[in-house]
């Protein structure tokens, strides 16, 4: 099994509510058993940032 990591990067100048692409997420036994999450794994102070799937 591998992992792969992808990374976004995002403006500090961005706007609020700025919706940003994220990398597609495969899983390769999917469905029933497919497991995709996404992580912010570390800039996120006082949970500044919120991301919905």
């Amino acid at each position: 099994m591998s992992w792969k990591e992808g990374k976004v990067s995002i403006s500090e100048f961005a706007a609020l509510n700025s919706e940003i692409s994220l990398p597609p997420a495969v899983d390769n036994d999917s469905p029933p058993l497919s497991v995709i999450r996404y992580h912010i794994l570390s800039g996120n102070v006082n949970n500044a940032f919120k991301y919905y799937i």
